[in-house]
């Protein structure tokens, strides 16, 4: 998992327009934001957006470089998804869009025990892997067991 860094003033990533950042309360500007998952290149395969595991190594190893205290990180969860399409890039989707296109398909959406993510597929057409409510509880638990309390959350454009 790559972590993308970046300062509470920068509130877009411009190489991502399919997602923006908001805020629980103000961040300071000498917060840093780790982003705490990838962006999906069209070639990726499918696969949860972000696991607690992840997190943890990625919190983890920001925590011992020693730039910045746990006092200064704000963790960047993602609130969105992933669609997969046969033979087309990965698309990002809200959880309300995850929830119609499983609807529409008569598909469930069930929990991933090893991500906990919510996963769906309609074999043959699409795969779809989104974070809901009790995943980012889940996710915000681990980060403050590494003392990070500050959360922002990416949310889909």
């Amino acid at each position: 998992m790559a972590a993308a860094c970046a300062s509470a003033s920068a509130r877009l990533d411009p190489a991502t327009p399919t997602w923006r950042i908001v805020a629980e309360s103000a961040v300071p500007d000498d917060v840093a934001i780790v982003k705490l998952f990838d962006d999906k290149t069209p070639a990726a395969a499918p696969a949860p957006v972000v696991t607690t595991q992840s997190l943890r190594r990625t919190l983890g190893a920001r925590l011992a470089a020693g730039d910045r205290s746990a006092n200064f990180i704000a963790a960047g969860l993602p609130f969105f998804g992933y669609l997969w399409k046969s033979s087309q890039p990965p698309v990002a989707v809200s959880l309300d869009d995850a929830r119609h296109i499983a609807a529409e398909a008569n598909v469930a959406l069930v929990r991933d025990p090893a991500s906990g993510s919510l996963h769906g597929v309609q074999p043959g057409s699409w795969e779809l892997w989104v974070v809901d409510e009790d995943q980012l509880r889940a996710l915000r638990a681990e980060a403050n067991s590494l003392g990070v309390r500050r959360v922002v959350l990416f949310v889909k454009r």
